[in-house]
């Protein structure tokens, strides 16, 4: 008899349940949005270490999607906002301002340098010619009328404007602030110079000027032959502020139509059988045969006025303004200041007409 092997059972494998995946809680939730998955909130970095940020970069790089939500919580945000303290602010050598040193009416009217000393001085004015009559005999008496003269006293003005500025703003500003500054007071002064004289002329004249017409043609028409009867020659200027309370002046001459609504001033080309022709980019021309001046530097209730040069004269210091400046060494400063001497002399004032529109 064999001896038989006994035979061997082997236990019986345990079935095992399938449990929920172990931190699966934990795992970031993620959401199929059309072709996109969204992936829940990175989690904390208060463990994280220099080699294990880069370990991490490495695995993010071979498109493991946690590895990339670390890396991403890693980034801090940086814009010009939280960065502010080291984005400098640039400013240009450009300032904004009109810097406008003309002066239309001053440049209008004959020019002759101040006298060098004192603060008035006087003109040599005939107030009587002498009269010539024929001599009907020979041997009779001739006309004997004595000429008589006056003088016209003219007063000196001093213009002028300062300030004080650091030694420090002076010579640490960027643009230059001592050249702008200058640059503004020379444009004041020239617009303060050229307005004082508009009104010393408007002061001399009086409503005794005023030449009227039914329209801008007609008044300037009129103020034209009433001028010319005083210095026996046609004046060559008209003055207008670009726009004004009356309804005289620049604005009112590019307007002007006549009976058909044709312009009577273009301000470009000037047209068949209009009167005049005004330049608009350069605010001149002519009108009537007259030089447009448009004088910004006059106020809103300024008058126009028909004149010829020789009318009145303007004095000014040779080299003026003049700068001045002046160090305090107590307080590292320096004193600025733009003047000059100027006088007006006036010396046909009836010469002067003002155009007046009547209905």
């Amino acid at each position: 008899m064999e001896n038989e092997t006994p035979e061997v059972v082997e236990p019986a494998a345990e079935v095992v349940e399938a449990s929920t995946p172990v931190e699966a809680a934990q795992a970031p939730a993620e959401q199929i949005i059309g072709n996109y998955v969204q992936v829940g909130a990175p989690r904390a970095l208060d463990s994280i270490t220099a080699g294990g940020y880069a370990k991490a970069q490495l695995a993010a790089s071979a498109g493991d999607r946690d590895a990339q939500m670390l890396v991403q919580a890693a980034l801090a945000d940086n814009t010009t906002t939280t960065g502010a303290g080291v984005v400098p602010t640039r400013f240009l050598t450009e300032v904004i301002g009109v810097l406008d040193t003309s002066r239309p009416f001053v440049d209008s009217i004959s020019r002759d340098a101040l006298p060098d000393a004192g603060m008035d001085f006087k003109i040599p004015r005939r107030t009587q010619k002498p009269t010539v009559a024929e001599q009907v005999y020979e041997g009779d008496g001739v006309s004997s009328t004595a000429a008589t003269f006056d003088y016209l006293t003219v007063d000196v003005k001093t213009f002028g404007g300062g300030e004080r500025i650091s030694r420090q703003l002076i010579e640490r500003s960027d643009p230059a602030f001592l050249d702008r500054l200058i640059l503004e007071m020379a444009s004041a002064y020239a617009q303060k110079v050229d307005d004082w004289a508009y009104d010393q002329v408007i002061a001399a004249l009086g409503s005794a000027n005023d030449s009227s017409g039914a329209s801008i043609a007609e008044a300037v028409g009129q103020a034209i032959s009433d001028s010319w009867d005083v210095m026996r020659f046609s004046p060559n200027n008209l003055l207008v502020a670009p726009s004004t309370t009356s309804e005289f002046g620049f604005d009112s001459l590019l307007k002007a139509v006549d009976s058909d609504n044709r312009p009577l001033f273009s301000g470009a080309t000037q047209l068949v059988n209009q009167p005049g022709n005004i330049n608009v980019p350069g605010a001149s021309g002519s009108v009537m045969g007259l030089n447009l001046v448009v004088d910004g530097n006059l106020g809103a209730a300024a008058e126009p006025l028909v004149y010829p040069s020789a009318a009145a004269t303007f004095y000014e210091s040779a080299g003026a303004p003049v700068q001045v400046s002046v160090q305090d060494v107590n307080s590292l400063e320096v004193d600025v200041a733009v003047y000059g001497y100027v006088a007006l002399a006036v010396k046909y004032a009836t010469a002067f007409r003002t155009p007046i529109i009547t209905s």
